[in-house]
């Protein structure tokens, strides 16, 4: 059953396209972008190994979702960024100390729940050095399903919150962090042996 779900996001791609990328003749409908505020670092800075780790889960979840991450300048063009996907219907999540915490089990069902809220596009928002810009902050606090308590100016734009745990990652490792839970997600939604309690 769950091979069948995950089947209806995706699309086969004409073999021509495909020859020589076997692994490529499916191509996923659902898109996962990460925006971030900041600097991807490259392999050769001090920070490259989270960018390395971020394209292997990004790779192995290919076959599912289609992961990626924007990068912004400033938190001024995150907020027009993600002012624009919720215009386009797509769920939006931003990571915050004061969203919800889950089980990576709870984590798979609501990114999927989230896909097909946002038309099978969901987009998680990784704050810089000073967390969310305040915009994009939650009010007085996130309920249990991660949306905000209706009364902050984030609340007019249907914000999700999550919290990864109290402790505190830079931005390229809550990239990195995230990317391998999508990955678990759709390990636990296929139901192979990926995901162990």
């Amino acid at each position: 059953m769950a091979a069948l779900v995950l089947a209806l996001h995706c699309a086969v791609v004409p073999l021509s396209r495909a020859v020589g990328r076997p692994r490529a003749a499916i191509r996923c409908a659902s898109q996962i972008t990460i925006h971030c505020v900041g600097k991807r670092r490259t392999a050769s800075s001090s920070e490259g190994f989270s960018d390395a780790g971020y394209e292997e889960y990004a790779l192995r979840s290919r076959a599912h979702v289609d992961l990626r991450t924007v990068w912004h300048k400033s938190d001024g063009e995150l907020v027009v960024a993600v002012g624009r996907e919720c215009a386009k219907g797509c769920a939006v999540v931003c990571l915050d100390e004061r969203g919800p915490t889950c089980t990576s089990i709870a984590l798979s069902e609501l990114v999927f729940r989230w896909l097909t809220e946002g038309g099978s596009r969901l987009a998680f928002v990784v704050g810089g050095a000073e967390g969310l810009p305040a915009a994009l902050r939650p009010g007085r606090g996130a309920s249990h399903d991660g949306r905000g308590s209706g009364d902050s100016a984030a609340e007019a734009l249907r914000l999700r919150y999550l919290s990864l745990g109290r402790l505190t990652f830079t931005h390229q490792m809550a990239r990195l962090i995230l990317a391998e839970q999508i990955y678990r997600a759709v390990q636990i939604r296929a139901g192979t042996q990926y995901h162990k309690e």
